[in-house]
């Protein structure tokens, strides 16, 4: 395959492992969420730093009590290096935080529904093994955040 033809092929599948984060989280599955990462993949994301598998552990633990999460992904550049490369992808995710019940992190019912809105980037690092385009470490990077009453 030609290069040019090898680097669309490349950068088109890390664009959709990227969104199979996104549908991941949004719809709870853990096998979509760890199918993003390479096992020894490591997390750098709201105070958290660790292996990749339990972020994705601790953020689906957050969210199972959400009755709406929604992520989706800005700008996405890839920059490829032979078998590695990386990328920064700008997100904004939507979560309805419910009025009472269990809830962690910025997840915890104050008494009033509400919306928190937040955005911003996921730098990557990647790797290609065994044909397969996943991360090997992110840093998830919040640049704002918004809060409002449901109403």
């Amino acid at each position: 395959m030609d290069s040019a033809v090898r680097s669309v092929v490349a950068k088109q599948r890390i664009t959709e492992v990227l969104h199979c984060y996104c549908r991941g989280i949004d719809r709870r599955d853990p096998a979509l969420l760890s199918d993003c990462f390479h096992e020894d993949s490591v997390h750098d994301q709201g105070g958290f730093r660790g292996p990749s598998r339990d972020f994705c552990a601790l953020a689906l633990e957050r969210v199972a009590s959400l009755p709406v999460t929604h992520h989706q992904l800005g700008s996405v550049l890839v920059e490829l290096a032979g078998d590695s490369a990386t990328s920064e992808a700008y997100f904004t995710a939507f979560h309805r935080i419910p009025a009472e019940g269990p809830g962690l992190g910025l997840f915890v019912p104050n008494g009033t529904e509400r919306n928190l809105i937040v955005g911003g980037r996921y730098l990557d690092l990647w790797e290609q093994r065994d044909g397969d385009w996943r991360i090997v470490r992110r840093q998830g990077v919040y640049d704002w955040q918004r809060q409002e009453a449901c109403g």
